[in-house]
């Protein structure tokens, strides 16, 4: 999930998983994943009104590969096949 206005130019961007900077500074840049191709946007709740209303600007989208388990290192599968 993210706020609409990102998916305002369409499928052009990415989704960052497990970014984290350490106490010591030090930075893991996570795992870049894209979005899905075909059926991406799952629904949104765009702003209504001119001009646009307060309240929750959010869209839903299905990314590429699935994240869930995203660093396992434990040999645990999910659905899709092996970690």
């Amino acid at each position: 999930m993210t706020a609409q206005h990102v998916i305002a130019h369409g499928r052009e961007f990415r989704s960052r998983f497990d970014y984290v900077v350490s106490p010591l500074g030090q930075i893991s840049t996570g795992t870049l994943v894209e979005v899905a191709n075909g059926n991406w946007l799952l629904g949104h709740s765009p702003p209504d009104g001119d001009p646009p209303i307060e309240g929750l600007h959010t869209a839903l989208f299905r990314l590429a590969e699935p994240v869930g388990w995203l660093g396992r290192t434990d040999g645990q599968t999910y659905a899709g096949g092996s970690i």
